[in-house]
């Protein structure tokens, strides 16, 4: 990556009569792009998408920041890969500035009670021949209902739900033909919402958000997990928990850990 103090203008728009100019002060070079930018599935990331010049690709500020996730998630997964002596030479050297030191303190208290989520690592991504809809949260499953009873759903809903399936990589399609048995369901524009919505990014609300828009169904369905949380076993503590993500994602992970353990015992059983 490389900052110029003077920024490069790579695109002029006329809208209406007003120009706007689109500059920026970064630019990388487009194989580091395309390194970083392989894994994104939003299309804007595209190189097509982007402006190259000179073999340079010009983000502006409000984009580096997804690119400096992957760098550092790169780094995570490459890690290994790197001496070890080396890196702790280099984070001694690092530590001895003072305000770093803060920084790394925070961020290790912080990752010591994050990383736990990590425990539950479990892979929930849309497979076709796998349906994983019953480790749905009941914000989700409600919405679901709204939907296959042919209700009208509220401008959050749609957005959460949109968001949510893309999170886990549900296929574009399926997210609009969810939305067909709708009332007020146009194709076209509803393919043009989805597509929009898509492209911003978002991940979807957190449990804390929901509850603001009203849109929590804990108590509704007396889901369990939802209202009492889980046992942190490393914080020796009941949790609660605080993403729809992560509910998805631990419901998984307990269903195939009880999957493994009866496999065991059946196997333990034949062995007698």
């Amino acid at each position: 990556m490389v900052y110029e103090q003077t920024p490069t203008i790579f695109k002029k728009t006329v809208i209406k009569d007003q120009q706007e100019i689109i500059s920026t002060n970064f630019r990388i070079y487009f194989i580091d792009y395309l390194k970083l930018s392989s894994r994104l599935h939003d299309k804007s990331r595209k190189l097509v998408h982007n402006a190259l010049m000179n073999g340079y690709v010009y983000i502006q500020t409000k984009n580096l920041n997804r690119l400096i996730q992957e760098y550092v998630r790169l780094r995570f997964l490459n890690q290994n890969s790197v001496n070890s002596k080396e890196l702790n030479n280099f984070r001694e050297k690092l530590l001895q500035n003072p305000e770093f030191k803060s920084i790394y303190e925070k961020i290790q208290a912080i990752w010591e009670v994050k990383k736990e989520e990590f425990d539950y690592t479990f892979e929930i991504d849309y497979k076709k021949d796998k349906d994983i809809k019953n480790s749905f949260p009941p914000c989700v499953k409600e919405i679901f209902s709204k939907i296959k009873e042919g209700q009208n759903l509220i401008h959050t809903e749609r957005l959460y739900i949109v968001w949510f399936l893309n999170a886990l990589k549900y296929p574009e399609e399926e997210i609009i033909n969810l939305f067909s048995n709708l009332p007020d369901f146009n194709r076209s524009k509803t393919g043009y919402q989805v597509r929009y919505a898509i492209k911003k990014g978002y991940t979807p609300y957190s449990c804390k958000t929901l509850k603001t828009y009203s849109s929590c169904m804990a108590k509704k369905y007396k889901d369990d997990l939802c209202i009492n949380g889980y046992f942190s076993r490393k914080l020796n503590v009941q949790k609660q928990i605080a993403h729809p993500l992560f509910y998805v994602q631990y419901t998984q992970f307990v269903s195939e850990m009880n999957k493994r353990r009866i496999e065991k015992e059946k196997q333990e059983q034949n062995n007698e």
